[in-house]
């Protein structure tokens, strides 16, 4: 009876933890439970189970095959993006990634110019230029990372409102 108790016990607990581990993808590659743990305790925060894209270049990341949904510190993953990985008319990529249209208007109101057609680079600062070429514009997202852990209604994919959500969080940070 001793040992069925602890059978039932260890089976519990195994069943448990199978049941709870998590299922993160990241640009068409399994995350093990271990890479996972150690990408949270970096960002500080959980990853929720699903399917993201990540650019390792800017830090910029979200769901697979939808827009730009947050930043996370560039360099956390290796894995390269695969421009394959989305459907977009724009024809203008970033680090081989291809802008949707909502991406691509809200990215060049942010620059304050026309981004037109073609392959650029785009790094954690937010400057980006042409592939081989020097920086040709500015994107002024925010730099805060936590600014898109918050489950934030977007219109854009990236957030409109990025300015205001990050100075109330440098608010409160303050206050």
């Amino acid at each position: 009876m001793k040992y069925l108790k602890l059978f039932v016990i260890l089976f519990l607990a195994i069943f448990n933890f199978t049941a709870h581990a998590k299922q993160v993808v990241v640009n068409e590659i399994e995350l093990s439970q271990t890479q996972i743990e150690h990408i949270e305790m970096a960002l500080g925060y959980d990853i929720q189970s699903g399917r993201y894209w990540y650019d390792p270049i800017s830090g910029l990341w979200g769901l697979e095959k939808q827009a730009a949904k947050g930043k996370a510190p560039a360099g956390l993953l290796k894995y390269n993006l695969l421009s394959s990985a989305f459907n977009s008319t724009t024809k203008v990529y970033f680090n081989n990634r291809a802008l949707l249209p909502c991406e691509l208007e809200y990215c060049q109101k942010l620059a304050g110019r026309q981004i037109n057609p073609g392959h650029y680079w785009l790094n954690a600062k937010g400057q980006g230029g042409k592939i081989n070429s020097v920086t040709e514009f500015f994107i002024n997202y925010a730099q805060s990372e936590r600014v898109f852990c918050q489950n934030i209604q977007q219109d854009f994919g990236i957030v409109l409102n990025l300015n205001l959500i990050y100075e109330r969080f440098a608010q409160k940070q303050i206050g």
